[in-house]
């Protein structure tokens, strides 16, 4: 799951099945069939040892080529990833637990035509997956790439390209691996990822010929997703409940991690917090390197609940959200009791900001 389909398959059967710059995608099963070359009308009934003796995967020699193909982390494994394709393309009522995996297949064990359209499905949704679902970059930082091959002075190689928005202009591109890993660590874990299974239909939904998606539709799913997801915790704008959001460790990460991914967006589109926008140097340092980490799972009080001594409770009031944000425990943990003045001091002198609500906070 880690690099991109295209490359698991000889150069060849690359070109049949994904066209001369790998964009493409075929019309249907037979079309695979023939791009791979083979044929299941024989009247030969392999066994499961010969099939993974003969398999067609590609493997490659080239050292260069191993590089690039090995530049990413998936955020799920394949089994997984099986169960979301069913679950979207064959019965909703499928189970996303990974150890229900055979279970889930009965519904369509012996059935051939709809065991044909999964094979089929199967490829067309890990493109989609590959395209525009966010990796893990050797870097550290979130990915949304398509994989391109070229030809360039005969020197043929391939590279990855900003799924959207190739001249950055419109910051598109970098939106969309924004929400799509606020998303993701809000659900770090391989199972249960409904936002991932309702972000593959939304893919299917929008997708054109070639699987060309438009990414501003996306992105507007995505956000209505969103608003539906904090509507489950929270309750509809006319029935909105603040003390869902007054509970102190007890408030979902989704939600913190919801604020931040609209603070980065409307301040990095130009409003200002408080009178506070991106004009301001140190808040703008922070938003410019910021992103989402898997290790935000920690709620931190800002004013602490007890005093520095951590003799005397200092009353329900800082269970309130405003004092409230993500960060890892490791921080957490070293900050404990320290003042808010304190805290700000510990961010300033470390240029540390693993919450964008904490960074605005520092320079209020």
């Amino acid at each position: 799951m880690s690099r991109y389909v295209q490359l698991g398959f000889s150069s060849e059967a690359r070109k049949a099945l994904f066209g001369e710059k790998w964009l493409g995608f075929p019309a249907d099963f037979e079309a695979i069939k023939c791009a791979i070359g083979t044929n299941g009308d024989t009247g030969d009934k392999p066994t499961l040892v010969s099939i993974i003796k003969n398999r067609r995967f590609h493997h490659s020699d080239d050292d260069d080529e191993k590089a690039k193909e090995q530049r990413f982390d998936s955020i799920i494994d394949f089994s997984n990833f099986l169960l979301y394709v069913l679950k979207v393309t064959v019965d909703d009522e499928v189970s996303l637990d990974d150890k229900k995996l055979l279970q889930a297949f009965e519904v369509i064990k012996n059935d051939r035509e709809k065991i044909t359209l999964f094979a089929f499905h199967l490829l067309k949704f890990r493109i989609l997956f590959d395209r525009y679902i966010i990796k893990r970059d050797q870097d550290e930082r979130w990915s949304l790439l398509t994989l391109e091959y070229y030809d360039r002075y005969r020197n043929s190689s391939f590279s990855y390209n900003n799924s959207f928005d190739n001249d950055e202009l419109s910051g598109l591109n970098k939106q969309l691996a924004m929400i799509l890993s606020m998303f993701h660590v809000s659900h770090p874990a391989y199972v249960y990822k409904r936002w991932l299974n309702r972000s593959l239909a939304i893919l299917n939904t929008l997708a054109l010929d070639e699987l060309n998606v438009e990414g501003k539709a996306y992105l507007s799913a995505l956000e209505q997703l969103s608003h539906e997801f904090l509507s489950e915790i929270c309750g509809e704008k006319e029935q909105f409940s603040v003390e869902a959001l007054h509970r102190g460790t007890g408030v979902q990460n989704f939600v913190f991690d919801l604020l931040d991914y609209r603070l980065w967006r409307d301040l990095t589109a130009g409003q200002s917090f408080d009178g506070k926008g991106l004009n301001n140097i140190d808040i703008k340092k922070h938003f410019e390197g910021f992103q989402f980490s898997p290790s935000r799972t920690s709620v931190e009080h800002y004013f602490p609940q007890t005093d520095p001594s951590g003799a005397n409770k200092m009353g329900d009031d800082v269970h309130r959200f405003g004092n409230l944000c993500l960060i890892s425990p490791s921080s957490n943990s070293r900050l404990s009791n320290y003042s808010s003045a304190d805290k700000k001091k510990f961010y300033a002198e470390t240029e540390r900001a693993e919450s964008l609500k904490q960074a605005i906070y520092d320079e209020l």
